[in-house]
């Protein structure tokens, strides 16, 4: 039998279909807690909303095995290129601090030390699956 995987997820609470003892969930307004660590490390809508996303992915390398990254697909969106070259406020969300192309991804990955080893872009997001 495999060994249970635990995973750290950043968000308020826990996915309802995820077992209790294999989520740990952090704040991102806290510090780093000594010895949260996991197997997989999931961040699915967080990276846009923060001003130092690269410090956030060098902390992760330290404490998971495995990264899965969500982030909104700012090439997916066609009107984002006409927002653009009228100088319009081209974020889909308010709450962003920015949107991704899968090259501006891959380079914040590849500064905190994570290696994309699979990459989806489907509907209006980019996925990478990090080790």
């Amino acid at each position: 039998m495999l060994p249970p995987v635990r995973y750290i997820g950043l968000d308020r609470r826990r996915p309802p279909r995820m077992p209790a003892g294999a989520w740990q969930a952090h704040d991102l307004t806290h510090p780093w807690p000594m010895g949260l660590s996991g197997d997989v490390g999931l961040l699915v809508g967080v990276l846009e909303h923060l001003d130092d996303p690269v410090g956030l992915l060098t902390t992760l390398r330290g404490a998971v095995k495995v990264l899965i990254v969500e982030v909104p697909d700012h090439e997916a969106n066609p009107l984002n290129w006409a927002r653009r070259q009228v100088g319009c406020r081209w974020y889909s969300d308010d709450d962003h601090v920015r949107e991704y192309t899968k090259g501006e991804l891959q380079v914040q990955l590849l500064v905190a030390g994570w290696k994309p080893v699979h990459w989806v872009q489907r509907g209006l997001m980019v996925t990478a699956v990090c080790r």
